[in-house]
């Protein structure tokens, strides 16, 4: 918990992987508009959109794109160890299942500070919804 504690202090605004990591949101955010007003969906999709490497994989996977169940999805092998960790992450908001512990998120060895960043950057959007992504960009950051 000291681990979370220590990441959210003086928290000012959400996180991003990479600047490409706003550009592929903002793109998919699009398409949520649209078709979801979920706020599990936005914070699934902030998480699985963080990689190029993750987006192409799980996106056209999920969100009913190729009528594929996120439970079946197979080709979690193609990810790193961190991608492996926000896929995970995506699919416990999506579903609402705890598919990490917290004991899991907090070991340093497992989950590395910015990919935990991310998935606290998630819980957020999943509770308060677009409007930690419009906060963002009120404060000059995404």
């Amino acid at each position: 918990m000291e681990r979370i504690q220590e990441l959210l202090r003086g928290k000012r605004s959400i996180a991003y992987y990479d600047s490409a990591h706003t550009d592929r949101l903002a793109l998919y955010a699009l398409f949520l508009a649209r078709h979801r007003s979920d706020h599990r969906a936005l914070a699934a999709m902030y998480l699985l959109t963080a990689t190029e490497t993750l987006r192409r994989c799980a996106i056209p996977r999920i969100f009913d794109l190729w009528g594929i169940d996120i439970r079946s999805w197979s080709a979690v092998r193609t990810l790193s160890e961190q991608e492996y960790v926000l896929f995970q992450a995506a699919k416990g908001i999506w579903q609402s299942q705890r598919t990490i512990t917290i004991p899991e998120l907090c070991d340093r060895k497992l989950v590395e500070d910015k990919t935990l960043e991310l998935i606290l950057n998630a819980a957020l959007i999943a509770h308060y919804g677009r409007a930690m992504l419009a906060f963002d960009r009120l404060e000059g950051r995404a």
